[in-house]
């Protein structure tokens, strides 16, 4: 008998101890430890010609996660290669989906592996965000289809009513990619509301070397003004480059592309001047920016790509954890909150999506290429 109550009165010491002062911190590693991460995919160019885009998306994912779990908060990312390659990113999305049962993925980079993943996504009921697809096309293309990035029709119809304030006649080269003919599609339908003419409207394929045809058209034409709008930084480094070695000295326009060291480096002088609209510029004085930026350089050694896709990325990973912790793994309602968001406020500012999953408060800015050097210009 006095045993039993010498038992009974250790249990009771014991559970006092436990109440009183906590479970020990050896039950709470392991508490821990068995808490279940919150699996999120990745499908992306970390190979091939996009890769440095895919590397400095990753790179910006990884860092939220690292964050997140100095909260003690567990996130598991699983890394898929899509090469930039339609085919590739819907293999990739497909096993996500059916291996690795993950309801919620970043990607793709690239308009055309998104674009490919976009139906996969929304039969299977499964969230895809984007932080760099701007493919016009993306729009509408499902219910289950974010992004952060502002649309490329956006930056044509920016193009469009900027120029049709002050020209009568334009020339457009464009590119025979997907990003450039979204773009040039958006360009002409708002000239044309404003009864602009585009006398020169040439489409090129990216191994074209020679525009001297091109070149003579503009020449012959009465435009006043030339629109640059190629996939990369060297097709356009070509074109401005042809351009003035053509003595052609119309004033150009371009989207974003100029904004990139392989296009001065190929455009040289005849970048002078070029007017361009460019993703806005992320709040360096803003604490969590310069912390992330440091961060970045801090872990990767330097900072190459545009830092909005950094940023973008970032967000993403925080918006959809957010998201998730919200409506506990309900991924239709983690979608419908998307949906129904207040303005996020991350790297990139204060922004939400409207209702087909596009960024709404994210804008796109003005910028001209002067005595070598990008400065921002008004609108």
């Amino acid at each position: 008998m006095k045993y039993l109550i010498g038992v009974f009165l250790s249990l009771a010491v014991i559970l006092g101890i436990y109440y009183f002062f906590g479970p020990p911190s050896s039950y709470l590693e392991e508490k821990e430890f068995r808490l279940e991460p919150i699996k999120i995919g990745f499908v992306g160019s970390l190979s091939g010609d996009s890769v440095s885009y895919g590397a400095s998306v990753k790179n910006s994912i990884d860092l939220a996660v690292k964050d997140l779990r100095t909260q003690g908060r567990l996130i598991d990312i699983v890394y898929e290669d899509s090469k930039c390659n339609g085919e590739t990113a819907r293999a990739a999305i497909t096993k996500l989906i059916d291996v690795d049962k993950i309801k919620i993925i970043i990607g793709g980079v690239c308009n055309g592996e998104t674009l490919a993943m976009s139906e996969i996504a929304e039969k299977n009921k499964v969230i895809l965000f984007s932080p760099s697809a701007s493919s016009p096309d993306l729009t509408g293309a499902g219910t289950f289809v974010f992004r952060n990035i502002p649309s490329d029709s956006y930056g044509g119809y920016v193009l469009g009513e900027i120029l049709s304030n002050q020209y009568k006649d334009l020339a457009i080269i464009s590119e025979s990619t997907e990003h450039a003919q979204s773009l040039r599609r958006s360009f002409l339908e708002k000239v044309s509301k404003a009864n602009v003419q585009v006398s020169v409207d040439e489409i090129f394929s990216p191994d074209t070397k020679d525009f001297r045809l091109i070149f003579s058209k503009i020449k012959n034409s009465k435009a006043e003004a030339i629109i640059i709008n190629s996939q990369t930084e060297q097709s356009g480094g070509l074109l401005a480059k042809g351009i003035r070695g053509a003595k052609i000295t119309l004033p150009m326009f371009a989207h974003i592309i100029p904004n990139g060291a392989k296009f001065l480096e190929i455009a040289g002088k005849s970048a002078e001047g070029i007017v361009f609209t460019d993703l806005p510029n992320i709040d360096h004085d803003n604490i969590r920016v310069q912390a992330f930026l440091g961060d970045y350089k801090k872990t990767f050694g330097k900072i190459n790509d545009p830092e909005f896709y950094m940023a973008a990325s970032y967000d993403a990973v925080n918006i959809l954890v957010q998201a998730i912790e919200k409506v506990n793994y309900d991924y239709i309602k983690v979608r419908d909150y998307l949906y129904n968001m207040a303005e996020y406020d991350g790297l990139l500012g204060k922004y939400s999506f409207d209702l087909n999953g596009d960024v709404v408060g994210v804008n796109l800015i003005l910028r001209q290429i002067k005595d070598g050097k990008i400065e921002d210009k008004n609108i």
